[in-house]
């Protein structure tokens, strides 16, 4: 790095000596004391940052004038060099590394820019500010072809995992320079080839992922040639059906508790359908649909646990999966409420009376009493535990295609407060917990 006279340097520790010592309890005091830990520290760019700051806020406090004379061409020469360095080296992508140094000099430029004007011993403070404009235009130019050679060179390979580099390579183009050559047809037409590619495969997952490619092809170019017409033809070929079959319940407490394994079923199917991106390739069957065919095949459903037999429903029902599972656990923290009552005083206008002054003036003043309340404070809590497994079988293959263990546990608890007594000597968090509304654990 090009380093200037040291006498700068210099200059600057003493006059940090010579700055009131009030000064630096100051924000602008504190922000060049920063600014110098930050200069000794190498860290030039938070230096003048810090400094210019300071100037900004007592453009008559000298120490950072000092300061930014030695700090600021010293940091452009770093960047400088750093930028020859870089230049001068083998990396495929080294022109991001310019464009970054460059942007952090126009930064630089910025700060001093920002500055009001600065006299030092009457005279101005004058600061050498380069522009880099063209320079930093030409290196975004080099970074975006640079980006935009290597997605050409991954382009036309099939698999999406190639499409989706190539598509971030001509991302990366358009954001050194918008809408760089042709990245965004480029992006948008390997998507739409592996499109293309993949729909031409009679399977559901293999169906979804080429809806998912037309998509991403809409997202470089809208409307790109006929990807919508052909995403709602993948997508409906893509689409996975489930019937979801009521838990059997192993647990022995289910009817002291009410349908645990319907509302488990009810709650799992009410997240699946509220959740856009999960619905997209995924279609459950109604409750109505598994009983009528249930009924029909004269079967129970408890015996739709074992895999052959789900097998077959989903079959009947033309489903690619089902889902059913069982519980085998439930246990309850019983409702437990927990009550503590504390007195609150305090003095209280009670009427006015009338009295004579020194200079004998009928005067009016206020009566104070002593008051109290008491306050009953309810803490309430229950909780649940519900322990169970789920399966999930392949249709087709009449095989288990997962099967995992699961634990919900629920925590319920209420508090609030209630009193008697005079209000007006409540304290302010007894008046909040007296606002709260009582409840009973679900």
């Amino acid at each position: 790095m090009m380093v200037r006279e040291k006498f700068g340097i210099a200059l600057m520790m003493v006059a940090a000596l010579l700055v009131s010592g009030c000064a630096s309890m100051t924000q602008y005091g504190m922000l060049h004391q920063q600014a110098q830990a930050n200069y000794v520290s190498g860290n030039l760019d938070q230096a003048v940052a810090e400094a210019a700051q300071s100037l900004r806020i007592n453009p008559k406090y000298d120490p950072p004038k000092l300061l930014l004379s030695t700090a600021f061409p010293n940091a452009v020469d770093a960047h400088l060099e750093r930028i020859e360095n870089v230049k001068r080296g083998s990396d495929s992508f080294k022109w991001d590394h310019v464009v970054a140094a460059y942007e952090s000099i126009m930064l630089l430029n910025k700060h001093i820019k920002s500055l009001p004007p600065l006299l030092y011993k009457k005279q101005p403070v004058v600061f050498d500010i380069r522009d880099f404009s063209a320079e930093l235009e030409e290196a975004r130019n080099q970074a975006a072809e640079a980006h935009y050679q290597d997605g050409r060179r991954v382009f036309g390979k099939e698999g999406i995992s190639n499409r989706d580099a190539a598509a971030a390579q001509f991302s990366a183009s358009m954001k050194y320079v918008a809408n760089y050559k042709d990245a965004a047809e480029l992006a948008a037409e390997g998507y739409y080839q592996e499109g293309l590619r993949l729909s031409q495969v009679d399977d559901v997952e293999t169906q979804k992922q080429a809806a998912k490619a037309f998509t991403a092809a809409q997202g470089y170019v809208r409307g790109y040639k006929d990807a919508s017409d052909l995403y709602a033809i993948a997508r409906k070929s893509g689409i996975k059906r489930m019937a979801i079959i009521p838990f059997e319940d192993k647990s022995g407490k289910g009817l002291q508790y009410g349908s645990v394994a319907d509302a488990i079923v009810d709650g799992l199917v009410s997240d699946v359908m509220g959740d856009q991106g999960a619905t997209e390739f995924l279609e459950i069957i109604s409750r109505d649909q598994l009983s009528q065919v249930v009924s029909e095949q004269k079967l129970a459903m408890s015996g739709l646990v074992d895999v052959g037999t789900a097998a077959e429903v989903g079959g009947i029902l033309g489903v690619h999966e089902i889902l059913t599972g069982q519980i085998t656990q439930i246990s309850i923290t019983p409702e437990n409420t927990v009550v503590r009552s504390i007195q609150e005083k305090g003095s209280v206008v009670v009427g006015t009376e009338k009295y004579t002054d020194k200079d004998g003036k009928l005067r009016e003043r206020d009566v104070w009493r002593d008051a109290h309340v008491t306050v009953t404070f309810y803490k309430r809590t229950a909780g649940a535990s519900i322990s169970g497994s789920y399966k999930i079988v392949d249709v087709k293959t009449a095989k288990l295609k997962d099967t995992k263990q699961f634990r919900c546990d629920y925590k319920f608890d209420c508090e609030w407060a209630t009193f008697s007594g005079d209000a007006r000597v409540l304290s302010q968090e007894s008046k909040m917990m007296i606002n709260k509304e009582e409840r009973k654990a679900p």
